[in-house]
């Protein structure tokens, strides 16, 4: 398979001969430095990802891409994991709306299934 430059996505991470790792930005049309600030110009590259100045160890070696992107951090999500751990430790007896399913009485949902709601029930 042969990558060119016209196959870049925005976001992709490039590594150079002399392994510096940059974000390709279509926005700012280069490379941004992840470990600085530093700057490359599309326009500085051949189509297949080659110097144009000729200054090999600025050649890009390797694209990596995202395929797939998993939350880490959703903060409505915390909150309400928060307020539910709260309503169990004070004896409220809750119902638990996830994004997958429901769960009940301080029984809970993989980390992977975000709380979507939270009631507190009545006993009788």
């Amino acid at each position: 398979m042969s990558f060119k430059k016209s196959d870049l996505l925005d976001g992709d991470i490039v590594t150079q001969r002399n392994e510096d790792k940059k974000i390709y930005s279509i926005e700012k049309n280069g490379f941004i430095g992840l470990d600085s600030n530093s700057y490359l110009d599309y326009d500085n590259y051949t189509e297949n990802l080659l110097d144009k100045d000729g200054d090999e160890i600025y050649d890009i070696m390797k694209v990596e891409r995202a395929i797939e992107y998993k939350t880490v951090f959703n903060k409505d999500n915390t909150e309400l994991k928060e307020q539910m751990e709260e309503c169990i430790k004070n004896g409220d007896t809750v119902m638990v709306y996830y994004d997958k399913w429901v769960g009940f009485k301080g029984i809970t949902a993989p980390d992977t299934s975000p709380i979507t709601r939270i009631e507190i029930l009545e006993e009788d």
